[in-house]
């Protein structure tokens, strides 16, 4: 009987893999189906496995599935591929964004990804006061930081920091829903003669349905807070969400924002030490004034998530 199951094993297999697409296209129903949409390469990569497994088994029927299935999360991933603008020169302004993971110490590793990068703004996502210790040489160039501290939710996770060579102004995020519970910070600054807004976020991870809702009301009341801060303004830092779960681009379309992303390939953002079989969960969007050059991902820096690198430029000031 046991050789019978063996054989068997790649019909089970494709299966499975059927049943984690179907589950993937129910997203839309909310949680918990949301979180199978943001495995499309990964469900792939695993098909192209039982694939061959299917074709050195002789399960012809399978493999027919399994090709299917492929081609069905292949669809789902080209629209990351498609629509953007690659880059051709480099943009006039750099802000660069780490979830550098709380209960790291890896200091040395940021502070040199800085030196070598040398943004205009850094971002830094579970910002906790032993970071900010250990972030101190930054000082030396980024005279302007303003910090979000913690919230009473995130505990030893603490909160977010922007770190400036120009002057920053905070503004008030008291509209934001949860924001006692998930850090975020709004502030402006002078680039090229003109203000530019960045919002900085981290709303919460989608583990439940309770957090599953509130993750979308904070990004959408973000969103919609960026939109109105006026033509240059930047919403960026780790948003627990795919550009492949449906909650993504409604998030995205309905307050005219851009994502940095598109057409910019995959990009996973997180967990770093997966490399290309992790998820694109780290985001820049833009208002209409701000130009993308360039989006791209940092190199690891000891955090769970790679930093993001955005390169742009705001339109002058007419003459």
């Amino acid at each position: 009987m046991w050789k019978e199951k063996i054989r068997n094993a790649p019909v089970v297999a494709t299966g499975l893999l059927v049943l984690a697409t179907i589950v993937s296209f129910a997203a839309p129903l909310g949680w918990p189906f949301e979180i199978a949409s943001h495995f499309p390469l990964q469900i792939a990569l695993v098909a192209v496995g039982v694939c061959i497994w299917c074709a050195w088994r002789k399960k012809y029927s399978a493999l027919f599935v399994c090709v299917i299935v492929i081609g069905v999360q292949g669809a789902l991933i080209a629209p990351s591929f498609m629509g953007g603008v690659s880059a051709t020169e480099q943009g006039d302004w750099r802000v660069l964004t780490a979830n550098v993971l709380y209960k790291s110490d890896d200091y040395e590793k940021m502070l040199n990804l800085v030196a070598a990068e040398d943004p205009d703004v850094v971002i830094i996502v579970e910002e906790t006061p032993r970071w900010r210790e250990g972030l101190t040489p930054l000082a030396q160039r980024y005279s302007y930081q303003e910090h979000s501290g913690a919230t009473a939710r995130v505990k030893g996770m603490s909160g977010v920091g922007v770190y400036s060579k120009t002057p920053l102004s905070v503004l008030p995020l008291d509209s934001v829903p949860y924001r006692d519970e998930r850090p975020a910070l709004a502030v402006t600054t002078s680039l090229g003669g003109r203000e530019v807004t960045f919002v900085a976020v981290h709303p919460w991870t989608p583990h439940t349905p309770s957090a599953y809702g509130k993750r979308n009301a904070q990004l959408a009341a973000l969103a919609e807070f960026t939109a109105l801060a006026g033509e240059h303004a930047i919403m960026v830092g780790d948003m627990n969400i795919t550009p492949q779960s449906p909650d993504f681009g409604p998030l995205v379309a309905s307050h005219g924002l851009v994502s940095a992303r598109a057409g910019r390939g995959w990009q996973p953002s997180w967990p770093a030490p997966l490399g290309w079989f992790g998820i694109p969960i780290d985001h820049a969007f833009v208002t209409g004034g701000i130009e993308v050059s360039d989006f791209r991902m940092g190199p690891f820096v000891g955090s769970d998530h790679y930093p993001t690198i955005l390169d742009f430029s705001v339109e002058p000031l007419p003459r």
